[in-house]
């Protein structure tokens, strides 16, 4: 997975410590997925069925299904579907506004569950990235994408809280992990600038 689900992840289990993980990526099975669910509260971050009969699926076992995510392309398969009114255990956590408010899920993940907390600077860099949210700026450019090297090292939520706990004293942690992404931004483009010339 890549970062930002990874991230929203981590999140998810700051704020339900004894939540039990499941890790999903796209278009696998998931009727494994939906047995463990069972009478359960299900909180699915930064992901989406690729069939959305399957969300279907998993609300008619869930206790409730809270869906936080950015994608497009399965909000108009939600909607198609009709999903919320046909659930009343579905909850929608969504941006309304996809063109002036676009962020990765990682941000909605941390508005939902720590609402009233300021953003950590780590969430805020993540989901940028995710959507190359101000590409090209000066922030792309010394933040978002060097810090997207350094954070692909977390391969699982645990790993993440193992680091961060999000308190709002990991300043010096955020910036090490930016200059470290820099290092190895600039690693890679001196070996890519190599292989072309």
């Amino acid at each position: 997975a890549a970062p930002a689900g990874i991230f929203s992840g981590a999140i998810a289990l700051q704020a339900n410590p004894g939540a039990h993980l499941i890790g999903y990526n796209y278009e696998k099975e998931v009727g494994n997925i939906i047995v463990q669910c069972y009478g359960k509260n299900v909180f699915m971050v930064d992901v989406s069925f690729a069939d959305w009969r399957d969300m279907h699926s998993l609300c008619d076992v869930a206790k409730s299904v809270t869906w936080i995510d950015h994608h497009a392309s399965a909000y108009r398969q939600m909607e198609l579907h009709g999903t919320p009114l046909k659930y009343g255990n579905f909850e929608l956590v969504r941006q309304l506004h996809f063109e002036t408010e676009n962020w990765g899920a990682a941000r909605w993940t941390w508005e939902y569950f720590f609402r009233g907390r300021a953003l950590p600077p780590i969430i805020e860099a993540v989901a940028a990235y995710d959507v190359f949210r101000d590409y090209g700026s000066e922030d792309w450019k010394n933040i978002y994408f060097p810090l997207r090297f350094s954070t692909g090292q977390f391969r699982t939520p645990q790993e993440v809280l193992r680091h961060f706990t999000f308190s709002g004293n990991e300043d010096g942690l955020f910036r090490d992990m930016v200059r470290s992404g820099r290092s190895i931004a600039a690693y890679v483009d001196s070996e890519n600038e190599f292989v072309v010339n």
